[in-house]
């Protein structure tokens, strides 16, 4: 494997070596989060919050979950707290514009919040399995969200996020394909892109802001 040594950190130069399609992209779009020096990893009493807008923002425009997102947190005196959310009826919640699934998940992600004293500990203290296991054991809470937790939450290295749609057509365009791959077309690229999942994921995002 040829060794690129130009992006100045060692996981950009490892994602450039192993695929150098990559090579422009890294160039143009600047550090991925996890990498920049102003990143850190959520804290505990930010954690319920964080989780719940992974919940809100499933399956939706960033504009319309934002909207929702906002009147939670007017709902709630200001701030997304578990406590608060429990306070809360099944009506309050539904003129928020939550649905009833996602009105069960936060619900229930409340709930284990204020009756598990563990539950922060070890959510933030697993590696990635097991930071995989314990999110998708929630209800609503699927692969998706606990990647996209453990990008943008944790910032660990090496999650490849093949589910995401915005990942598969970043390759589609990267890879000059015909057709947008399948989940399945690139999971089997994980071993390929460890230990920069994440770097590889990230950079596909920025592919499709190109022209």
């Amino acid at each position: 494997m040829k060794t690129c040594k130009e992006h100045g950190y060692g996981e950009l130069n490892r994602l450039c070596s192993i695929d150098n399609d990559f090579h422009e992209v890294i160039t143009s779009s600047g550090l991925p989060p996890m990498l920049t020096a102003q990143f850190s990893q959520v804290q505990s009493e930010e954690l319920f919050a964080n989780l719940a807008r992974k919940v809100i923002h499933q399956q939706l425009s960033t504009r319309v979950a934002s909207v929702i997102e906002a009147r939670l947190i007017e709902v709630c005196d200001g701030t997304l707290e578990a406590i608060k959310v429990l306070e809360l009826s099944a009506e309050d919640l539904s003129k928020v514009g939550l649905s009833k699934s996602k009105q069960r998940a936060i619900s229930e992600l409340a709930t284990v919040f204020t009756t598990d004293p563990e539950f922060i500990t070890s959510v933030l203290s697993a590696d990635d399995e097991g930071v995989v296991k314990i999110i998708t054991s929630l209800f609503g809470f699927g692969q998706w969200s606990a990647q996209m937790f453990l990008l943008f939450d944790l910032g660990r290295h090496d999650v490849w996020a093949p589910l995401d749609l915005g990942v598969r057509k970043g390759y589609q365009k990267l890879k000059g394909l015909a057709g947008t791959p399948t989940y399945g077309d690139l999971k089997e690229l994980a071993d390929e892109f460890t230990p920069v999942g994440s770097m590889a994921t990230w950079y596909l995002w920025r592919v499709l802001e190109t022209p």
